[in-house]
């Protein structure tokens, strides 16, 4: 539980200090509910962001809690975060989620095409 506040107290910080640092990038909020699934054992647990982020000219960055909930076992909190640019078609994310010791860092790089 106190990961859970220390995580709400880190995007309280982001909301709070992000008009301060970015000019004319206002803050959002951005729930997300991410589940994982595969053919052996079909739908798997999920993990929950509720980040506040800031977004200007084709940047941004966004912070807050995360609460996994397993399909068995008990519901964790953490902390996770991304932060990404789109620069014509491509765009590129960088991203962390952390539960007490463990952290795991993703970056995906990607292209939009309309068709």
């Amino acid at each position: 539980m106190i990961k859970f506040f220390s995580a709400l107290s880190v995007a309280a910080s982001v909301a709070a200090l992000a008009p301060m640092s970015v000019t004319a990038a206002p803050v959002y909020f951005n729930p997300e509910a991410n589940v994982g699934s595969n053919l052996d054992t079909g739908v798997g647990g999920m993990d929950i962001d509720l980040h506040l982020g800031v977004e200007s000219g084709g940047a941004f960055a966004q912070i807050g809690p995360v609460i996994k909930v397993p399909d068995s076992g008990e519901v964790d909190y953490g902390v996770s975060g991304k932060a990404g640019y789109g620069f014509g078609p491509g765009y590129t994310e960088l991203s962390f989620v952390s539960y007490d010791d463990d952290t795991t860092i993703n970056l995906k790089v990607g292209g939009k095409f309309q068709l």
